[in-house]
């Protein structure tokens, strides 16, 4: 079976094995474990905008990455448009990662309490907001991490908001966000 190339922005994957940013896992070592094993492309564990923005020593360590460790995406956590933003330019210019991805699913109460991962999705003004301050902002691809919704329609609908709003991430050069 061939397997579907992945196209982010302007960088194609050579395949589409994809490790996901976890919490306390993703860190450099972990991905370049990972690399070694087959995955075509990592991300940094989610990485909160205020604590980066607060220069956090651990902030800025959870971004680093080395050549082995390319293409590699950074995620981002936070629920104001401008502070993303601000974190966002940081972290292109400092990291120059292949793909800035927002965080829109993780449930952690924390997370939720402080109005960020899943708990944007409640909010689709906001999300389309988020996406596209980002994408006018950054010359790096953008994307969002969303987790499944009740309602399937629900899912698809904030899914096409988040690709109207500029994220670019197709399978295969489609016009077409994941399926």
């Amino acid at each position: 079976m061939k397997l579907k190339k992945l196209k982010i922005g302007r960088k194609e994957l050579s395949g589409n094995l994809l490790l996901a940013p976890m919490a306390d896992v993703t860190n450099l070592a972990f991905r370049l474990l990972c690399r070694r094993y087959g995955a075509d492309l990592t991300y940094t564990e989610m990485i909160n905008v205020d604590a980066l923005l607060n220069e956090s020593r651990k902030s800025f360590i959870k971004g680093l990455s080395s050549e082995e460790d390319r293409p590699f995406g950074v995620q981002l956590v936070g629920g104001c448009p401008d502070k993303l933003k601000r974190a966002a330019l940081f972290i292109e210019e400092e990291y120059r990662p292949e793909i800035i991805d927002v965080n829109m699913g993780c449930p952690a109460r924390c997370i939720i309490g402080a109005g960020c991962g899943s708990a944007l999705l409640n909010s689709p003004e906001l999300v389309y907001s988020i996406i596209s301050e980002l994408t006018e902002s950054l010359d790096t691809p953008v994307s969002a991490k969303i987790r499944l919704l009740g309602r399937e329609e629900k899912t698809l609908e904030i899914a096409r908001l988040i690709e109207k709003a500029g994220a670019c991430a197709r399978q295969d050069g489609s016009t077409d966000v994941f399926r």
